[in-house]
């Protein structure tokens, strides 16, 4: 900082040091968490302290009080106050939906464009075509590129993103790769945009296209049917936010506005339906596409993982339009759709939420109305749970009735951030319910990580998910006044915890391919009962073993059960089963074929000389033992008695009937054909 000022005095000819000296300075919070809203609130009350007078506390202590004694909200507790001054900064997890984890205010869209110009910039993101955003409010740049992204859902943004990019890297919009770009409004104030750029401004809710892109909307137009089921969605959710106005949340304000619960939890609810309705266009382009996947049924080779050799594209258009038909042979084009048939076929960590997008798409497939997502479970339940209350920061080891007052936003000092002793209450959590009493906060602890507190302890691929959980549930809850039912529901848990106790009986088991195979056999037995376990979990255990112990065709033997059962595995099942069959250690195909050759045409010759044996009482023997009497059996890689020598031999006579007269008694002499075949690895041959 010292040398920055010292230069800007040179470069201002301020020699003397009583000048004042005004600078622009920034104060910015680094974190791998998106609270957005409650950063800027928390900066929003720290400046507004700085310019205050008579402070009881020091800067340093609010911002170590933020650093170290705020404890991470989890879904259990999903919301976390802290006070900062004399105001209170909530922060609060995203709604927790079966959807991937998302922190974008979707409504944000709905403010900025209409429905027609939201509906034309998803068209081009379908299509990969390059897109600038631009507006004079750098947070809703950050906003609406995070929501277009979690609007893609189960398709995921592969080419460069960049939610704000600063007017000094401007270059990068001149790069020839789809991308989606945030900038500032002053870059157009001095350059023009390039000419296969499409230009969208979120101020005047206007959509600059580009020729390259005229053409894309003009050849390849979404499917009708669900793009006016959206245009339809998104025109009722636009009045709901606007009834909302939320749009003073992107006001620079120094003392953020105070919304009321009801508020917040009325905003939560457009945007998880804003979410929805996205969902929905999504689950009705693409909904089919599961009968056209292909799975792997053998060893896989070096073009497996090919788009092509996973997915039937003929066989998806065969069931869409005429007048689709083009999108999707541009839609299959992408990387967007090629990374989505690529999770789909192979277990990811994303698996899990399009298990939820096929259970979306199996409801809309029998009612294009059906609720996708539970508002009322998802959102309306978080009024029920806990807040926790951060504890306020403390004047330990602080000078007794000292006031702090600054002129300017001061330097920080290190040695005022935080006490070195612990505070004797810094494990003290306060808990208060959203209805006023509290309850005591022993047992909660902070999480390492964001990721661990969003998925706690993250299960493995064979794990249960939510949805499975929830579709389990519902079908006990089915069984319950069905004694028929009821008993098939007990007989197919009971398998189940059999099969999850495998690895356990594997791993101490002396014949383990011997309890593989009996395992086989029991799901076999169930399968011809009609009690096959409808908890997928027990065939993803059962393949998951078969592979550990060197078997994956026992892992294709027990997808083909399921298929026989009339079983259609979810995405995790299959992508685990994929994943499973290419990652196994599969017997080598290659073959001896030197020694094939070798034993055809050994045969050949032994029954061309039986034949030939006319005389009866007739003794023979020959020897070949080397090349010149040797029959020609191929190259062999030797001669004489190297490998590849044969030796024939004919001795011991036995009686042979002929084969010139069947019924005649008469009999001939011959001899047992043998041969030393200990070089090629044959077996003796039998008596003739």
């Amino acid at each position: 900082r010292e040398e920055g000022e010292s230069e800007m005095r040179r470069a201002l000819s301020l020699g003397s040091e009583e000048a004042v000296l005004h600078m622009n300075k920034c104060v910015c919070i680094l974190s791998h968490w998106p609270f957005f809203s409650s950063f800027k609130a928390f900066l929003s009350n720290l400046y507004r302290l700085s310019v205050s007078n008579n402070l009881p506390l020091p800067l340093e202590r609010y911002i170590g009080n933020l650093m170290v004694d705020v404890p991470f909200p989890t879904f259990e507790r999903p919301d976390v106050q802290l006070q900062v001054g004399t105001e209170f900064i909530l922060f609060s997890l995203p709604v927790q939906t079966p959807l991937p984890m998302s922190v974008a205010t979707h409504w944000s869209l709905l403010s900025s464009l209409s429905e027609d110009n939201l509906v034309t910039l998803l068209s081009l993101l379908l299509l990969e075509q390059k897109i600038v955003l631009h507006s004079s409010r750098p947070a809703l740049l950050t906003s609406v590129g995070e929501a277009l992204k979690s609007v893609l859902f189960p398709f995921n943004w592969q080419c460069t993103y960049i939610p704000l990019c600063p007017l000094a890297f401007s270059s990068y919009l001149q790069a020839p790769v789809p991308f989606i770009i945030g900038i500032d409004s002053q870059y157009f104030d001095v350059f023009e945009p390039s000419s296969d750029v499409c230009v969208v401004d979120l101020d005047a809710d206007l959509i600059y296209l580009c020729a390259e892109s005229k053409s894309a909307l003009t050849h390849y137009p979404l499917p009708q049917r669900p793009m006016r089921r959206l245009k339809q969605s998104l025109r009722e959710l636009k009045l709901k936010v606007a009834g909302l106005n939320p749009s003073s949340d992107y006001a620079v304000e120094v003392v953020p506005l105070e919304n009321p619960e009801s508020y917040k939890r009325d905003l939560e609810t457009v945007d998880v339906k804003i979410r929805e309705a996205f969902l929905r266009f999504n689950a009705l382009l693409i909904g089919h596409y599961r009968k056209c996947l292909k799975p792997l049924l053998c060893a896989p080779s070096s073009n497996s993982t090919d788009v092509r050799q996973l997915f039937d594209q003929r066989l998806f258009l065969k069931r869409c339009s005429t007048t689709d038909q083009a999108f999707f042979n541009k839609l299959f084009d992408t990387q967007l759709f090629t990374e989505f048939i690529e999770c789909c076929s192979f277990a990811q960590p994303e698996t899990s939420a399009l298990a939820f997008f096929d259970e979306c798409a199996e409801k809309l497939a029998g009612d294009s109305s059906a609720q996708l997502i539970n508002i009322e479970r998802d959102v309306l339940r978080r009024s029920d749970l806990p807040t926790v209350v951060a504890t306020p920061p403390d004047s330990v080891g602080l000078p007794l009735n000292k006031t702090y007052s600054y002129v300017t936003f001061p330097a920080l000092d290190p040695t005022l951030f935080h006490n070195s002793a612990p505070s004797s209450h810094s494990n003290n959590k306060n808990v208060i319910n959203n209805g006023g009493g509290a309850n005591g906060g022993s047992g909660f602890q902070r999480t390492g990580s964001f990721r661990s507190s969003i998925l706690p302890g993250s299960p493995m691929v064979v794990g249960r998910t939510r949805a499975e959980k929830s579709k389990d549930t519902a079908r006990l809850e089915r069984a319950l006044h069905d004694n028929e039912l009821w008993g098939r529901c007990l007989l197919s848990h009971a398998c189940s915890l059999w099969y999850i106790l495998l690895p356990s009986l594997l791993s101490t088991h002396w014949n383990k391919i011997g309890l593989l195979s009996q395992a086989l056999d029991i799901l076999e037995a169930m399968r011809l009962r009609d009690a096959l376990p409808t908890d997928e979990v027990c065939y993803r255990i059962l393949m998951e073993q078969c592979v550990k112990m060197g078997r994956p065709a026992l892992a294709v033997r027990v997808y083909h059960v399921m298929q026989r059962a009339g079983i259609q595995p979810n995405a995790v099942t299959y992508g685990f089963y994929n994943k499973a069959v290419m990652e196994g250690h599969w017997p080598s195909t290659k073959r001896n074929w030197k020694i094939l050759k070798i034993v055809v045409l050994a045969c050949a010759y032994l029954r061309k000389k039986q034949q030939k044996q006319h005389h009866p009482a007739e003794k023979w023997e020959e020897s070949y033992d080397d090349d010149r009497h040797a029959p020609n059996l191929g190259d062999t890689g030797g001669s004489g008695g190297g490998r590849g020598s044969f030796s024939l031999v004919l001795s011991n006579p036995v009686p042979v009937t002929t084969k010139d007269s069947p019924s005649s008694s008469t009999q001939r002499e011959g001899g047992t054909l043998s041969i030393s075949a200990l070089d090629v690895g044959l077996a003796p041959a039998r008596q003739q």
